[in-house]
């Protein structure tokens, strides 16, 4: 590659959007038309910065370059209750063309990229580092065996990140090359190991999960060498697969292209448009087209209605695909960034134009959030918009989508409708879980191997009152032991969680509402686990002092099915475990309760405890 300089034309847009923030939604209601409305700024501007939906609901925007060409190592929190951007900590090094991964147990593996920083040749590295979301800070983890910029970086279905390709320093120091190498980070050992090669070496591809564990490498450039033509890589698309660590051809795609797309439908398919493409008159195309994986080819999807690179693609709780932004020639036949937006419709195949962004944008961030809108951000600008459909379900399982294999911890991700204010989640019809937030690790090896359900209900309430608003469910082929040469989980099934009855009062999801009751469960089935001795709050004790995270820990007797938890009357959790994390920062310093309230399978209450704590944050 040439050198990295400030300006946009040497800038590219890596997009590594994670695909497998699965959601969860029910029967259709609408919205509001269809339309982008702004919302809070960014500290600063960022450019091929990453933009990663957390699993407590909040986005992380990280690095990045601020438009005056230097890296930054900053971050930020993107809160979509208060609809503002606050500073968490920063990355140990300054980067960007880097990616962002969602790990299945809630941090984010940042990994490679460059620091530009005014050096027209800067370097590129290897090393990575994690965010973890409860203290805010990055620290570092094991580095990738080359250095690589352009790449993808995708979450398998064993919880472990494929990396892919990219840019990386050639064997005498000067200059990059595309890399076909692959690795494989492994979060339980904080390690990246060498996998198969690609095919091609590539940059500024897509890698997309499938439904059956394998991943999508499509498109991307290889030039022969800075600055020259590029070979026909961008036409050709291979699959990995993690059970033999290998990468095969699939079929080719009807337009070259690199910078482009490439997102998950709900029928498992892929949406792949746009992007750089030397077929193309301009150099820049409109062309579509979706990727099937039972046939392993891909068919014409229609035109985009403007031809755009360096975009943003996210899906939307109806199905349809949202693209927006990016480059585009303009009639003076130079490139400049687009405002306008258009909806890719996979029943008709077809794109229509919707509303457009405040601003034009390219080399910016997308992030699909768990009220079905989509943040948009950065670019050569700090401001963001918010993007709402004109239709939304009112509660959607997104991912993993139906008939999807899962193996070991899966993240079920949701959106819902503002009448939502909770949403209760089962497998095969027992309690797991109850929301908010809208995202939940669920660990499979708690079922055998086969087909099961996960579902939820919907609730919504008024003057307290509960009312089931809607369901969702989805079938997935839990295949633990089978997809990777991880060890064998052997499968045991644990006694149904018994969840809470609604009287408390827990934090909706925005717009807040007046009235907030507390989680509605399912009829009382199975055997609770046992224990001696009355509802008692153990942890901590009375009058004690706390602060930031305080760990609430209760025993309950064998009449007692399942307890509520609450801080000053409010609802907090509900049992089982009998352990809960309250953050204590979320109320102001002086005293507040925690109470406890057991009830049985009839759904009275058999037993109350109580503490008082002194907050001292």
């Amino acid at each position: 590659m040439g050198s990295y300089s400030g300006s946009k034309k040497n800038f590219c847009f890596a997009l590594s959007i994670v695909c497998a923030i699965s959601i969860l939604m029910i029967s259709a209601a609408a919205v509001s038309a269809q339309t982008f409305s702004p919302t809070g700024s960014m500290s600063i501007s960022r450019l091929d910065a990453t933009a990663t939906l957390l699993l407590n609901g909040r986005v992380l925007v990280a690095g990045g370059n601020d438009g005056t060409g230097l890296t930054r190592g900053t971050a930020e929190l993107y809160n979509q209750a208060t609809g503002t951007f606050t500073a968490t900590g920063s990355m140990a090094m300054a980067r960007q063309f880097h990616t962002a991964t969602l790990l299945t147990n809630g941090k984010v593996l940042m990994a490679g990229g460059i620091s530009n920083n005014g050096n027209p040749s800067p370097p590129v590295t290897a090393t990575a580092e994690l965010y973890n979301p409860s203290t805010g800070t990055f620290t570092s983890t094991g580095s990738m065996s080359v250095s690589r910029l352009y790449h993808t970086a995708t979450l398998l279905c064993s919880g472990r990140v494929l990396i892919t390709g990219g840019d990386t320093t050639t064997a005498s120091g000067v200059g990059t090359e595309a890399s076909s190498s692959a690795e494989i980070y492994d979060p339980a050992t904080g390690a990246f190991t060498p996998t198969g090669n690609m095919v091609n070496g590539r940059n500024n591809h897509t890698a997309t999960l499938l439904p059956d564990c394998k991943v999508l490498i499509a498109g991307g450039s290889a030039p022969s060498a800075p600055g020259g033509p590029d070979n026909p890589v961008g036409l050709t698309a291979e699959l990995y697969d993690p059970s033999t660590g290998t990468f095969t051809s699939t079929g080719s795609m009807t337009t070259g292209r690199w910078y482009h797309t490439a997102t998950s439908l709900l029928d498992g398919r892929v949406l792949v448009a746009g992007g750089f493409s030397p077929q193309a008159p301009d150099t820049f195309t409109n062309t579509a087209e979706i990727y099937d994986p039972s046939s392993g080819s891909f068919t014409s999807a229609g035109n985009m209605v403007n031809e755009r690179t360096r975009h943003i693609a996210a899906l939307l709780a109806n199905g349809q695909v949202l693209v927006a932004g990016g480059d585009a020639i303009n009639s003076s036949s130079s490139d400049a960034s687009l405002d306008q937006a258009e909806l890719f419709d996979p029943s008709t195949n077809s794109f229509t134009e919707t509303g457009s962004m405040t601003q034009a944008r390219d080399q910016f961030v997308a992030s699909r959030l768990n009220n079905g809108l989509v943040l948009v951000t950065g670019g050569y600008s700090q401001t963001s918009d918010l993007y709402t459909p004109a239709t939304m379900p009112v509660a959607k399982i997104i991912s993993p989508v139906n008939n999807s294999v899962v193996q070991n911890t899966v993240i079920i991700s949701t959106t819902v409708s503002p009448k939502v204010q909770w949403i209760n989640l089962y497998v095969d019809g027992n309690y797991i879980t109850s929301s908010p937030p809208y995202n939940f690790p669920w660990d499979s090896t708690t079922v055998a191997n086969g087909s099961h359900t996960i579902s939820i209900e919907a609730f919504s309430s008024s003057s307290g009152s509960r009312t089931e608003v809607g369901s969702d469910s989805i079938t997935v082929d839990v295949k633990n032991g089978t997809i990777t040469s991880s060890p064998t989980i052997t499968a045991t099934r644990t006694p149904t969680p018994i969840p809470p009855t609604p009287t408390g009062t827990p934090t909706p999801i925005p717009p807040t509402p007046t009235v907030t009751p507390t989680p509605i469960p399912p009829t009382p089935t199975g055997t609770p686990t046992p224990a001696s001795g009355p509802v008692t709050i153990t942890s901590p004790s009375n009058g004690a002092t706390v602060s930031g995270t305080v760990s609430i820990v209760t025993t309950k007797s064998s009449k007692v099915q399942w307890e509520n938890i609450y801080i000053d009357g409010n609802y907090l959790a509900s049992s089982p475990p009998t352990t809960f994390s309250w953050d204590s920062t979320t109320v102001s310093n002086g005293n507040h309760t925690i109470s406890a309230k057991g009830f049985n399978s009839s759904r009275t209450v058999v037993g109350k405890a109580s503490v008082t704590v002194n907050v001292q944050n």
